[in-house]
């Protein structure tokens, strides 16, 4: 029951096991608790889910983007005004799958979209319009399409393939 958490021993939880910083009560949470959720011995980036807003610094946030599983989302619990190109980018390295969807659409530039889209056709829906229309025009043909599939073994013509 809640009313026997303490902050000693939430504080014990968290040093124990980062993820329990989720059922630590909102009161006993501060800016070292969270930090040592994220950055200590038994801590995870994916922890930055459970950090108050105000404790989410830019270092902390680049930290746990830095140290992140290959499967992990962070930049969704990033707050936006902390999503920096250089930030995006770095999410983008590592999970451009996952992370397109979470970049300000204003840092989104062609060449991003395309990385974006490149990483699962599925991001297509997050190009801002704007984005959309040129996208492959110069860099990706349908000719290239037909040879990605593996058309010119059988067909001399990319016409023919239609």
């Amino acid at each position: 029951p809640r009313e026997f958490k303490t902050k000693a021993m939430c504080d014990i939880a968290v040093i124990k096991n980062g993820h329990a910083l989720k059922f630590v009560p909102e009161e006993f949470k501060t800016p070292s608790l969270c930090e040592i959720a994220i950055k200590g011995k038994e801590g995870s980036s994916s922890n930055l889910e459970y950090v108050p807003e105000e404790f989410k610094t830019e270092e902390l946030c680049k930290y746990a983007m830095e140290n992140q599983e290959f499967y992990q989302i962070i930049l969704n619990y990033v707050p936006i005004e902390l999503r920096t190109k250089e930030m995006c980018e770095l999410a983008m390295q590592l999970n451009p799958r996952n992370s397109f969807r979470f970049v300000p659409d204003e840092l989104k530039t062609e060449e991003f979209c395309l990385e974006g889209v490149t990483g699962t056709i599925e991001n297509l829906y997050f190009v801002p319009e704007n984005n959309n229309d040129n996208l492959y025009e110069e860099k990706y043909t349908i000719e290239d399409s037909y040879y990605d599939a593996g058309g010119g073994q059988e067909w001399s013509d990319p016409d023919d393939f239609w």
